[in-house]
């Protein structure tokens, strides 16, 4: 990972009012990220399918599915890469040859990695003094706007954890060599996100999360 950052020569004030003094030329800054992955696939019969995939390392988020954070900066304005965890567990099974039930895990996680600077104040990801205190409140109407629909205000956290379920079946009425396969299916998704803990209200806890449940059918014919 690479940036390039003004160095702070000189500073001062207070964690409300912080004042600094910068190089007048840019510096590079380098920091190594990477993981290790790994992942595994078993049948112990006809009925059953098992498989299972993790990773972990520093600044991998953008390889999971929800895109989390890969880093934040230091008081110096230097990278540093944030720790992540992903992870996905499926069990498929084939009760008889013309259904399947299957289910599946996955979850993300993006380390909380804060820093004090010299005035006292907190930064980098999933610092503690983040406001979440608007984070169950509905948008406040704008009375007029350039395009698009208001969004909820403080609510900063970053994301902590993101994890989704899903149970489902798939039944085939019709699979002939001849006549092609027609098929219908059936699965139901939960999902959470789960912000870091920050500043909270009397409505709204300090780690809030949302949620949504997801019910999905389809059906389809395939040509032989």
């Amino acid at each position: 990972m690479r940036d390039f950052y003004y160095p702070i020569l000189t500073s001062g004030g207070t964690a409300a009012a912080p004042t600094y003094t910068y190089s007048a030329n840019y510096t590079p800054n380098t920091k190594t990220a990477g993981g290790v992955f790994a992942g595994a696939r078993v049948s112990p019969n006809k009925y059953l399918d098992l498989a299972a995939t993790a990773m972990v390392g520093q600044g991998t988020g953008r390889y999971g599915s929800a895109q989390l954070a890969d880093a934040t900066l230091r008081p110096d304005g230097t990278l540093k890469p944030i720790r992540n965890y992903h992870g996905l567990l499926s069990i498929e099974t084939h009760p008889t040859p013309k259904l399947d039930v299957y289910g599946y895990y996955g979850g993300e996680y993006a380390q909380r990695t804060q820093y004090t600077t010299a005035q006292g104040d907190l930064i980098g990801y999933g610092a503690r003094n983040l406001s979440n205190a608007g984070c169950y409140n509905l948008p406040t109407n704008p009375g007029s706007s350039t395009g698009g629909s208001p969004s909820a205000s403080g609510c900063a956290s970053p994301t902590r954890y993101i994890q989704e379920g899903l149970l489902g079946f798939t039944y085939r009425v019709v699979n002939s060599p001849k006549y092609g396969r027609f098929q219908y299916q059936v699965n139901w998704q939960y999902m959470q996100r789960n912000l870091w803990s920050g500043v909270g209200s009397a409505t709204t806890p300090t780690g809030p999360r949302g949620l949504d449940n997801m019910i999905f059918t389809g059906m389809r014919y395939y040509i032989p």
